[in-house]
């Protein structure tokens, strides 16, 4: 007797990342409204790509960003600019809070 996978369904019943949503983000995800979802994919898949100088990150590296950007299929309009340099500025604050 051979079952149907339903791997993909439960996960995002779960809020878990799927091969289709690679953050688990949907329209439904509390405190995130939908217009920042793109804006919050493209951040978490580059916090990879950051500057760093001798006195610690000094913001995301934007050519990378865009490569990014290009793979994950995520177009950077204004808005997801603005909303890339709000988490970029909050990231900064957190990990160069003691400098």
């Amino acid at each position: 007797m051979q079952g149907t996978d339903n791997t993909d369904q439960v996960m995002a019943d779960w809020g878990l990342p799927t091969p289709d949503n690679h953050l688990g983000l949907t329209p439904d995800t509390p405190d995130i409204w939908a217009c920042n979802i793109p804006t919050l994919t493209l951040f978490m898949h580059s916090l990879t790509q950051v500057r760093t100088s001798f006195g610690g990150v000094v913001g995301l590296d934007y050519p990378a960003v865009a490569w990014v950007a290009k793979v994950m299929d995520i177009p950077i309009t204004p808005e997801v600019l603005a909303g890339l340099r709000v988490c970029e500025n909050e990231m900064l604050a957190a990990v160069n809070k003691d400098g």
